[in-house]
């Protein structure tokens, strides 16, 4: 079981989801120590206003989210 993540799961892991794991950690870190969860060599996380279409593309995850 991966220890890199929230919930805990018996799924194993691919190479993918550690990438995206470590790009997530490194914007948790930026946002607990800065309130801002961009920096380094991280792909820009847009600020997003209330009702807006939002997409995330990642290198093998793309979403298209709509906020609240």
């Amino acid at each position: 079981m991966s220890q890199n993540n929230l919930y805990g799961t018996d799924k194993t892991w691919t190479a993918a989801d550690y990438a995206i794991g470590r790009k997530m950690n490194g914007y948790w870190a930026n946002f607990i120590k800065t309130g801002n969860p961009n920096g380094g060599s991280l792909a820009q996380w847009p600020v997003t206003e209330e009702n807006a279409t939002v997409q995330h593309l990642f290198e093998e995850w793309f979403e298209t989210l709509k906020t609240y």
